[in-house]
């Protein structure tokens, strides 16, 4: 969870399911801004520039070149600014 601009990283294993590459990635929703490295075990992407009055919860879906997509359902929160 964070704001925008947070580093993100996703863990687990088989996270590009055959694929070379990670077309995109959304964070509750949102497309994040970067993705700014990869593995099969380890993506690590930039929260986008979204701004929340509430906490927002929702799926990470990493997409892949193969046309997979990975999801871990409801485990990414957006923060309002200034929450923890």
């Amino acid at each position: 969870s964070g704001q925008r601009g947070t580093r993100v990283t996703i863990a687990g294993v088989a996270l590009l399911a055959g694929a070379t590459n990670v077309t995109s990635v959304t964070l509750g929703g949102r497309t994040a801004a970067a993705v700014l490295s990869f593995s099969p075990t380890q993506v690590v992407v930039e929260a986008s520039a979204f701004t929340v009055t509430q906490a927002s919860t929702g799926d990470a879906v990493i997409a892949l070149d193969n046309g997979q997509e990975v999801r871990g359902t409801n485990v990414w929160t957006y923060h309002p600014p200034g929450a923890i």
